[in-house]
């Protein structure tokens, strides 16, 4: 932008000299010969111009300082509205810029990796050293944070070797800064006298053990900071069955929050009791569910309200308080029986699909439950009333790795991507993709698109604008080698290959690995 200078020249209204006459517009004559020569202005007329630049320069000066300043509170305004979401599971971490193939972690078998606040908790149990071993490493950048490893108990290596299978650890986050994990067979081994798993609880941010204690269990899961546990009484026999369930939950310490445990036994008709069990928790509700009976329960150890479990049917918790119940008929075609949120849950409304579709859940959308079904036009979702089960509205043709975010849910379809009103189903935005049926990530700023060649891409969440596109690259891939499995879990994308070597991690540092392989053609969306 081109300067323009303007001078403007003051009157000294304190001059009495007579030269002020009426004459040049209300100015006097030109000026005499100053000391710097022929019609130049004397030192004081001097001064009055630059007075008056600086007045100009001064008020130039605080315009673009407030609208820098004005610029700066937006931008911290968007980055507060958008951080907000660093916490939700799922989410990863900040990708501004193509994410680069960055080190090898162990996914197989036997391991696991948990997401932990800004931490992806890697477990392994090394059965010839004859301990677990864990790492924590940074979601963002791959770098490893801390170390520990635990001993296995003598008696759970033993049962190691008499099964000849190799025990396998599993871990999830308990609270914002631990880990809770168990290390056992891989597998419900039951025994007269069972063999106690072992239990360890990690500090996330320092990497310290501040539990280890072994336990005898049927189920296990944590709920905010505490870890519950199933336990059954059984009968003698064989096999010994369970007939009286019993609920502990435990501080990270090891501390009994609280323990709960069924007012009477459960037996079937003919004498047989139930056998296994699952745990589920949520926020705000813990969920016992056996063979053929199910336990709702809050967060302190109170049950809610319970109900029967029908034959070949899972049961879990679904979104926006309500409970799930999916029974797979002969022909493996799932019916799903919605219990909406409320005092009668035994009151179940039978829905048009299966949960299951949702990749990151922010919690937004209060009293909408989503459930995803195929049908002969393409796959379906559908929101419902949590307190009906009323169907609010329904999309044909999406696909099932979908994002929730403030209100908008992010769906992949047939070379497109959606982002839908979760609570009207209006399209808010629509772009093509590459590919057919993608799978969706997010940053919390944008929404990762995973294509099936190994190409991603960022659209902003706001309004789909794309913000970057690449082909991550292995190291030493060439030619077809070059395409890859990629896919969202725990935090972080995991890069497979063709699955012939070990997963890496993408990471958002370029020192930590290869570069990115930008797109060759930067045409229109959607070409090659």
């Amino acid at each position: 932008m081109a300067s323009v200078e303007v001078e403007l020249i003051e009157d000294d209204e304190d001059d009495p000299s007579p030269s002020r006459t009426p004459g040049r517009a209300g100015h006097g004559p030109a000026p005499a010969a100053g000391p710097d020569g022929p019609g130049m202005p004397d030192d004081d007329g001097r001064r009055r111009r630059h007075r008056a630049r600086w007045w100009l320069v001064g008020a130039a000066a605080v315009l673009v300082g407030g609208a820098l300043v004005g610029q700066h509170l937006l931008d911290a305004r968007h980055e507060a509205r958008v951080s907000r979401f660093d916490g939700v599971p799922g989410v990863l971490r900040p990708l501004a810029d193509p994410p680069v193939v960055g080190r090898e972690l162990p996914v197989d078998v036997g391991s696991s990796l948990t997401q932990v606040g800004s931490s992806l908790l890697v477990a392994e149990v090394h059965e010839d050293a004859g301990d677990v071993r864990f790492e924590l490493v940074d979601r963002g950048t791959g770098e490893t944070l801390h170390r520990a490893s635990v001993e296995l108990p003598d008696t759970l290596v033993a049962q190691a070797r008499r099964l000849a299978s190799a025990p396998v650890v599993a871990c999830r986050p308990l609270g914002t800064v631990h880990a809770a994990c168990v290390a056992g067979p891989g597998g419900q081994i039951i025994e007269d006298d069972p063999v106690p798993d072992l239990l360890v609880v990690l500090d996330a941010t320092t990497g310290e053990v501040v539990d280890r204690r072994d336990v005898v269990e049927e189920a296990w899961t944590t709920s905010g900071d505490t870890v519950v546990v199933a336990t059954a009484e059984r009968t003698s026999g064989t096999p010994p069955v369970p007939h009286t369930w019993t609920l502990t939950a435990t501080t990270a310490t090891g501390e009994v929050a609280w323990a709960w445990t069924a007012a009477e036994p459960v037996v079937t008709a003919d004498g047989l009791a139930m056998v296994g069990a699952s745990l589920d928790a949520d926020s705000s509700r813990v969920l016992l569910a056996a063979t053929e009976h199910w336990w709702l329960l809050d967060p302190s150890g109170a049950l809610l309200r319970e109900g029967d479990v029908p034959a070949s049917t899972w049961t879990g918790l679904g979104r926006a308080g309500t409970l799930l119940q999916v029974t797979y008929s002969d022909d493996g075609a799932p019916v799903t029986r919605l219990y909406p949120a409320g005092p009668d849950v035994r009151t179940g409304v039978d829905v048009p699909g299966s949960p299951g579709g949702l990749m990151v859940d922010d919690g937004s959308a209060e009293g909408v439950a989503l459930v995803w079904a195929d049908t002969t036009e393409g796959t379906t979702v559908s929101a419902l009333d949590a307190g009906t089960g009323r169907t609010l509205w329904s999309r044909v043709a999406v696909g099932r790795g979908a994002v929730l975010l403030d209100d908008t849910v992010y769906v992949g379809a047939a070379e497109h991507v959606l982002a839908l009103d979760a609570r009207t189903g209006a399209t808010v935005w629509d772009v093509t993709t590459r590919g057919y049926d993608p799978l969706l990530a997010t940053d919390g700023r944008s929404i990762v698109v995973l294509e099936q060649d190994g190409w991603l891409a960022a659209l902003r969440t706001d309004d789909g604008t794309a913000l970057w596109e690449a082909r991550p690259e292995r190291p030493g891939a060439t030619g077809s080698d070059l395409g890859a499995w990629i896919m969202p879990y725990e935090g972080v994308l995991l890069y497979a290959g063709d699955g012939s070597e070990p997963a890496r991690i993408l990471t958002a540092d370029p020192a930590a690995a290869t570069a990115a392989v930008p797109r060759s053609t930067p045409g229109p969306r959607g070409t090659s």
